[in-house]
């Protein structure tokens, strides 16, 4: 209702648009954070949201800057069927080292033996999502979690994860740009909720790198579609 009041008097559609966009723009504000480039990150979200694929690109870009045996990959407690082979295929094509870990104690372990490299990163199941992550922050509190969404998720998703929770994420990445044509609801808890955004893929392949998504990118998207 908003929006439509804020160009109700207008009658160019170019100068609607272009108005549209500096309001939402203006509404989300430019919270950003870096890429994961060092430490320990845990990857959370739905299933389906892409979080091994990020992950891929992540290590990918990382091995690339400072080199593969700097970088290590951590499957936790997934349990989908293919999962683990795919996660260690996705590694090996950059040559990254891919570890399992499924409880708390192990987990651990592999951390404490990883303590000498870079970049750490840890993919997690679609499931229990909230309850993996808890069990996750008890390892270390030095690790960092990371909520992905698709571009394009619904209302119910993207609340469930983000509405009075953001302060439990250190960013939000956004998957399927390429593809999404109503990012509406990911736009609306945007512009009610500051959280720092971060990566996005705009390609299906893990071989094609990720880049801090903004505000403007993000409503250029919605307007698009």
């Amino acid at each position: 209702t908003l929006l439509v009041d804020h160009v109700s008097t207008m009658d160019d559609l170019a100068q609607a648009k272009q108005s549209l966009h500096a309001h939402l723009s203006k509404s989300m504000g430019e919270h950003w954070a870096k890429l994961p480039q060092r430490g320990v990150h845990a990857i959370a979200g739905p299933s389906g949201a892409g979080k091994t694929m990020m992950i891929a690109r992540l290590a990918r870009a990382a091995a690339e800057r400072k080199g593969a045996e700097s970088v290590a990959v951590i499957s936790y407690c997934d349990q989908r069927a293919g999962a683990w082979s795919q996660i260690q295929m996705l590694c090996a094509q950059s040559g990254v080292d891919c570890l399992r870990a499924n409880d708390p104690e192990t987990l651990k372990m592999l951390l404490a033996e990883l303590g000498q490299r870079r970049l750490v990163l840890i993919d997690t199941p679609g499931v229990q999502v909230m309850d993996k992550l808890e069990q996750i922050k008890t390892c270390s509190p030095e690790i960092q979690c990371h909520l992905i969404m698709p571009a394009d998720a619904s209302s119910t998703t993207v609340r469930k994860y983000l509405s009075g929770a953001s302060g439990e994420w250190h960013s939000l990445m956004v998957s399927r740009m390429d593809e999404a044509t109503q990012p509406w609801a990911l736009l609306q808890m945007l512009c009610e909720t500051p959280v720092k955004l971060s990566a996005g893929s705009h390609s299906p392949l893990p071989t094609e790198g990720c880049q801090v998504v903004t505000a403007n990118e993000s409503v250029a998207l919605a307007l698009r579609g």
